[in-house]
């Protein structure tokens, strides 16, 4: 596993190699906002779509932004072998889980999945059923999977995609559909231990 930096000229590239894709026609982008913003918002500006923005965030992604101001001193070599060790240390914990519950009983709680846009409309336009998902990396696979079954009791004739930059546990809750890298680790410009900001 290795981790890596993108710029934001990188994502803008990187949401081109995603769209040379996409093997159908989408109606509608929706983003999952922090880290799908950018990349929902590039992807829906190349192809002229809307763009729906909704946002779920895991408890400790919360507590993570409280040290970014600390992780600007920690040189980036350490930054690297903390990112994959938590990222291990979290997939197997998965495992764990995995092997004493069901999927249902993974989900810790209610998802907390809100709209941030101010359109509603999508949800009732029948012209409207090709959805094309979109956050900067799946680990789990539990945010993408719970926001598509969010989407799904919105409009249940939707059919939805997946797309992301990276996917970074092997075997992840839900794949996506489109993805650039594997079993990597990408330091966005808008991630906690960036020192670009």
């Amino acid at each position: 596993m290795k981790v890596i930096d993108l710029t934001h000229s990188d994502i803008e590239k990187a949401c081109e190699t995603l769209i040379s894709q996409f093997d159908c026609e989408f109606d509608l982008v929706v983003g999952i906002a922090t880290g799908g913003r950018l990349i929902a918002e590039t992807i829906a500006g190349k192809l002229n779509l809307p763009v729906l923005l909704v946002i779920r965030q895991r408890s400790l992604t919360q507590h993570k932004g409280r040290v970014k101001n600390l992780l600007k001193y920690i040189p980036k070599k350490i930054l690297n072998a903390a990112r994959i060790a938590e990222n291990r240390l979290y997939e197997f914990l998965l495992r764990i889980k995995k092997s004493r519950a069901t999927i249902d009983e993974l989900k810790t709680g209610v998802s907390q999945i809100s709209i941030i846009s101010d359109d509603f409309s999508c949800f009732n336009n029948p012209e409207i059923t090709n959805i094309l998902l979109v956050d900067d990396a799946i680990d789990s696979g539990s945010t993408i999977k719970d926001t598509e079954n969010f989407l799904k009791s919105k409009n249940r004739n939707w059919h939805i995609k997946t797309a992301v930059i990276t996917q970074t546990f092997s075997r992840p809750l839900r794949k996506a559909d489109y993805q650039i890298y594997n079993r990597t680790l990408v330091r966005f410009p808008w991630s906690n231990d960036c020192n670009n900001a």
